[in-house]
């Protein structure tokens, strides 16, 4: 899985795209039961992504929270400061990567097994 982040043009600072893609074998293996994964909650930060990109899972206390998936082997999702000029955010873009990588290549190793 190969995960960008990249600025968004023509919008605020701090507004980020996301792009994610599974290798060629992982698009296959995962493409007719799709693995869905946590979207990270972090500090100051807020993300938004749309179908086909995300699903509702109902949680054991029966919550329902929206996570993401892979759609013909591509993830899309925005993702903004929420409160405070992002220069001043506390939770960088590196933690926001390094985040969603974890909780994706998680989901996809549960998935293997």
């Amino acid at each position: 899985m190969d995960l960008f982040i990249s600025k968004m043009k023509d919008f605020q600072d701090g507004a980020f795209h996301v792009t994610a893609f599974l290798t060629s074998q992982e698009s296959q293996a995962y493409e007719r039961f799709p693995v869905a994964f946590q979207i990270p909650t972090l500090s100051n930060r807020i993300f938004r992504f749309l179908p086909p990109y995300c699903m509702a899972v109902i949680l054991p206390d029966k919550k329902v929270e929206r996570r993401g998936i892979f759609y013909r082997g591509a993830w899309f999702a925005d993702f903004y400061t929420n409160g405070i000029p992002e220069k001043e955010n506390p939770t960088s873009v590196a933690t926001v990567q390094q985040a969603l990588s974890y909780n994706i290549n998680e989901a996809l190793h549960l998935a293997r097994e």
